[in-house]
């Protein structure tokens, strides 16, 4: 089976609930209506698409419903190990030999994760590569299997960093701090430009006053500076042929 993105959204989703969820079992149905609004809370995705996209996997192994030991007409709906192992596949795009462009954009707020989305959506509108915008991978094995992995093999890089607080220094001055996360998904594309030698066409914004720091303070990555979100959309749809243009499939 071919996960689309929202696929992976909805299976990595199931995957963190773990063996038994309490919260999506299902009252005298065999239904995964529950769990889908359960879901759909969580990813902000249509609960009937979820639901939909649940029973697909059922009918491919991917997903089940189990009963509930001791309650009748009770299930709980569940990942099973094929749905893992599908889900541990290298990310590739929906054509072999596809390139895929990372998006490293932050998650805090919704709309933050619009503002990744979108730049995803534009990537796919406009280049003859696939965006990979790492959703909702909050577990340690999604991490090690799809973040680290597409960092690893993207063959570009976009990133956006949004405030996440004021840090004090010891001499009681003050500055504005990133995402330490994004910090290191930037690190690890720097990696590969600056040591490895790799060519890697990056396109970084940084909300304007986050401090340079780590890495980044020691490597030029010509960032844009933006105030609002809207800012990042209209200049990367306007650079996102000139910056990605040239990648192409295999």
């Amino acid at each position: 089976m071919n996960l689309t993105e929202v696929d992976r959204k909805i299976l990595t989703w199931l995957r963190a609930l773990g063996s038994e969820p309490d919260y999506t079992h299902q009252t005298n149905s065999r239904s995964y209506g529950q769990a889908a609004r359960k879901a759909a809370e969580v990813l902000k995705i249509d609960p009937l698409m979820i639901r939909d996209r649940l029973l697909a996997f059922e009918q491919e192994g991917l997903a089940e419903l189990v009963p509930r030991s001791g309650y009748s007409g009770i299930y709980y709906a569940r990942i099973t190990d094929e749905g893992r192992q599908e889900l541990r596949r290298p990310v590739s795009g929906a054509i072999e030999g596809t390139p895929i462009i990372f998006v490293s954009c932050g998650q805090t707020t919704e709309a933050e994760r619009d503002l990744g989305s979108a730049i995803a959506g534009i990537i796919n509108e406009e280049t003859a590569a696939e965006a990979y915008y790492a959703e909702n991978q909050a577990t340690l094995e999604g991490v090690s299997s799809h973040i680290l992995g597409s960092l690893s093999r993207c063959a570009g890089f976009v990133g956006v960093m949004h405030y996440r607080g004021l840090v004090s220094e010891p001499d009681s001055t003050s500055y504005q701090r990133g995402s330490v996360w994004i910090e290191q998904e930037i690190a690890i594309a720097a990696y590969r430009i600056h040591t490895l030698g790799q060519t890697l066409p990056v396109q970084l914004y940084i909300q304007r006053d986050i401090k340079r720091e780590g890495l980044r303070d020691k490597v030029l990555l010509n960032p844009t500076t933006f105030d609002k979100n809207e800012q990042v959309i209209e200049h990367f749809r306007s650079v996102v042929k000139e910056r990605f243009g040239a990648l192409a499939a295999n």
